[in-house]
């Protein structure tokens, strides 16, 4: 993806997030600026992309663990953003957040997204083929985009 297409998307990204994005280049993420909660917990979306698509992912930082409130994964087509899954947890369900968790549970989202998809066209791949696709996908966007 060349760095104006970065630009476009990042701009893109901060439109539709309504927020200030700062890249985080030893992270290979784009952040949005964190709000404390009155119990002192703070609250970000980080979110990593590649040239099809993004994952949002919705942390929050407590005092004793880093947990994920939800991950949303995006199409880019045309710089344009379109949801195509989401998956919330929030309150006491949430999830203690690891790259390797939350890469996982995209990747298990991005199943079910491409089955479905590929079932509507008539298309079946096996499960094993739907992951592989999944891990790639997801790969990329931990892919660095920005020098």
């Amino acid at each position: 993806m060349a760095i104006t297409q970065i630009n476009n998307v990042q701009n893109a990204l901060a439109i539709a997030f309504g927020k200030k994005l700062t890249y985080n280049p030893e992270r290979n993420v784009f952040l949005t600026m964190g709000f404390t909660s009155t119990l002192g917990n703070t609250y970000y979306k980080a979110m990593r992309l590649s040239s099809r698509i993004l994952v949002c992912y919705e942390i929050g930082e407590g005092y004793k663990h880093t947990f994920l409130n939800g991950i949303t994964i995006f199409r880019i087509d045309n710089n344009h953003l379109s949801a195509i899954a989401q998956r919330v947890w929030g309150g006491c369900n949430w999830v203690k957040f690891s790259e390797l968790v939350a890469a996982s549970l995209s990747i298990d989202m991005l199943k079910k997204v491409l089955k479905d998809d590929f079932l509507s066209k008539g298309i079946r791949k096996s499960d094993d083929e739907l992951i592989s696709m999944s891990r790639s996908l997801i790969k990329e966007t931990f892919t660095k985009q920005i020098a």
